[in-house]
């Protein structure tokens, strides 16, 4: 397929306006003091598309120039909401007041085009692709079949997401101008849904920002005055004539539309006090060569739904991800209160846009993210918000000592922080991957698709979206099996087998047995013993090592060296635990941070955890003496609820056939433990 497409949004083989059409647009647009460039000619796209610039001669005598100014459309022929006052003087003021700009747009290019002939516009109109014949390529005009081939993608869900919106807006805004306006009943009840999509359709596949027209100048400003009208006493009119920046509305511009995209067009857009003008570089210009518009960095996604084509090797293409950020919100909250005083007066509000995605309000729910082509999904946008998320409590409080750090959380993820991350985001993409395969059988045929430029977009596009998918999936497991080797990730299986001396191993091995009726991995995986797993471990190895005689260094068999190893490690373990869960069998009351991280059924878990565990083991007999045994418990309890993370098979690229089995992890070895933390000797050995 070709690099560029063409703006008009008309599907292939449809009805299309033809060069009659295109000269009387040409006539009326010079003759309302438009100007092309001399050596632009307005020529059919090859492929039957519609139109676009071409340019035909090198320019004479403006090659040394850097700047050319390719066309001009004057401010007085600038369609936009400016026209109500002469396109329909009889609306009211209150409904204009009360009604959204854009929708207002819309319904003015519905009045002008049932002007017929009589519209000052009807040169440019009649331009425009028709309401009906199929004559837009966007998916709002696909059939049903021809949409099959975007099912389960977010494109497909966009559709209908717009298709209802703009439903529901016109029937909201012709309603109101009804009850207003009933004297016009038979006007307004020829403002049909029809009309209304095709007019939506124009303005999202050719129009411009309201900027591109300046206040005041050749006779605008008389929109305010015009006598008899309505307009002139809406808030709109009082707006414009007070030069309101926050007015914004969309517009057209005759012609200068027609320019076709292309994302490499070096490009500007320049609004005048007499017109709106392209500017090109002459050095990207090349006699017989067509002439661009740059509409800006889109995605395909963005292209198909706003416009009706798509482009190859498109370097904007992305996944779009939704993710739930309100928990990411409260705790990002807490981080402001915590730090507030620490960054000695720098407003904080500096930092925050860089946590959430630019532009977003940070009181919104649900957020969008795209996952840009191949970008590693780690380092999207998403990662920030899901890693704050998935902060537990001591991270947390690492993270408020560390305010300047925030926004570089996609960067500088603690391991066990990452692996949460990961995990969420490998859900999310492996969801979107199984919804658009799940539509594979409701395909049409290979004969079809060939046959239809509409299904070959949505195929194009489907494929896309499933190979950065994929590529996201691959990259997250290929993560997976990096911080595998590089960290201790521990599983129960590893517990029971490799974590620890063998004089330590052979005893939790039986205190498993003895409390749970079984030392066998998956059968107490099925029984739901993962967790009272972890917490044995941490009390029955914390017991043993506080009970275990030192010995001297000189003496030291193997077994003896991983005690010692083993106990270097759980005193630092135990001191950055105890840090954020309070001392090892002593009480502690939750804090703020507490109740950010774990919930009240979290809490109560724990307390469940501890009472049930504590008559087992002590009825084992294997750990006796032990002090304050259901307080270890519950601390145990409390790091294991934590610091360990369910982790899917398919996640590791090393299981073949993963049936969505899930294991429990411990990151027991993290950036801050590598330099001298224990060597796992045992472990390395089996």
């Amino acid at each position: 397929m070709n690099e560029t497409r063409d703006s008009s949004g008309v599907a292939a083989g449809k009805q299309v306006p033809g060069q009659m059409d295109v000269d009387k647009l040409l006539t009326w647009f010079t003759s309302s003091g438009g100007r092309l460039h001399p050596s632009i000619r307005v020529t059919p796209q090859a492929d039957g598309r519609g139109f676009g610039f071409t340019l035909v001669d090198m320019i004479d005598g403006e090659t040394n120039s850097d700047e050319l100014q390719l066309i001009s459309c004057p401010n007085t022929i600038i369609f936009s909401i400016l026209q109500i006052p002469f396109v329909a003087p009889w609306w009211p003021w209150a409904w204009l007041d009360g009604t959204d700009t854009t929708i207002l747009t819309r319904f003015v290019l519905i009045e002008a085009k049932m002007q017929g002939e009589d519209s000052q516009f009807f040169p440019y109109l009649s331009m425009l692709p028709h309401c009906e014949g199929g004559s837009f390529s966007t998916p709002l005009y696909w059939t049903n079949e021809e949409r099959s081939t975007i099912m389960g993608s977010n494109l497909y869900e966009a559709t209908l997401t717009r298709e209802k919106q703009w439903v529901k807006e016109f029937n909201s805004a012709k309603w109101s101008l009804l009850k207003v306006k009933p004297d016009y009943t038979s006007r307004i009840e020829k403002y049909s849904f029809s009309l209304y999509k095709w007019a939506a359709t124009v303005l999202s596949s050719r129009c411009f920002p309201h900027w591109m027209i300046k206040p005041h100048q050749n006779g605008l400003d008389e929109v305010t005055n015009v006598k008899g009208t309505e307009f002139s006493q809406s808030t709109i009119a009082r707006r414009w004539a007070a030069q309101d920046p926050s007015l914004k509305f969309p517009v057209l511009l005759p012609v200068f539309d027609l320019a076709n995209h292309s994302p490499n067009a070096r490009v500007t857009w320049r609004p005048s006090n007499e017109s709106a003008g392209l500017i090109g570089l002459t050095n990207d210009l090349v006699a017989g060569g067509e002439v661009f518009n740059n509409y800006g960095q889109k995605s395909n996604e963005e292209l198909i739904l706003g416009y009706g084509f798509d482009l190859a090797l498109n370097a904007a293409n992305s996944f779009l991800i939704a993710i739930d950020v309100s928990l990411a919100k409260e705790k990002l909250q807490y981080i402001r209160i915590l730090i507030a005083g620490a960054l000695s007066g720098r407003d904080i509000q500096t930092l925050l846009p860089q946590i959430m995605n630019p532009g977003t309000p940070l009181d919104d729910a649900t957020k969008i993210f795209a996952l840009r082509g191949k970008q590693d999904p780690l380092t999207s946008a998403a990662a920030t918000p899901l890693s704050l998320m998935s902060t537990n409590a001591r991270e947390l409080r690492l993270r408020a000592a560390n305010p300047l750090a925030i926004p570089n959380l996609a960067t500088r993820l603690p391991t066990r922080n990452g692996l949460e991350v990961l995990r969420a985001l490998a859900k999310v993409l492996r969801k979107d991957h199984d919804r658009i395969r799940s539509t594979d059988n409701n395909l049409p045929s290979q004969a079809d698709i060939d046959a239809s430029y509409h299904m070959q977009l949505g195929m194009r596009h489907r494929q896309t979206q499933l190979e950065i998918i994929e590529h996201g999936l691959a990259s997250l497991k290929q993560t997976f099996t990096s911080w595998q080797s590089q960290h201790k990730i521990v599983t129960t299986r590893a517990l029971l087998r490799t974590i620890g001396p063998r004089s330590i191993l052979k005893k939790f091995r039986k205190l498993v047995h003895r409390t749970l009726g079984t030392r066998d991995e998956d059968a107490l995986h099925e029984n739901g013993h993962d967790e009272a797993l972890f917490m044995f471990w941490i009390v029955h190895t914390m017991h043993e090592l506080d009970t275990t005689d030192d010995v001297e260094l000189d003496k030291l068999n193997e077994d003896q060296k991983d005690v010692l190893e083993l106990r270097s490690w759980i005193a630092r373990m135990r001191l950055k635990m105890e840090t954020a869960y309070g001392p090892y069998g002593g009480e502690r009351k939750d804090d703020i941070v507490d109740e950010l991280c774990r919930g009240a059924e979290e809490r109560a878990e724990a307390e469940l955890h501890a009472s049930e565990y504590e008559s087992l083991i002590e009825g084992s007999g294997l750990l006796d003496g032990i002090e304050n045994l259901k307080a270890k418990l519950l601390w145990a309890a409390r790091v294991v609820i934590e610091e360990t993370i369910w982790i899917e098979d398919w996640l590791d690229p090393r299981i073949e056939e993963p049936s969505g089995e899930q294991a429990l992890v411990w990151v027991m070895e993290d950036e801050d433990e590598q330099a001298d933390g224990w060597k796992w000797s045992r472990a390395r050995q089996e």
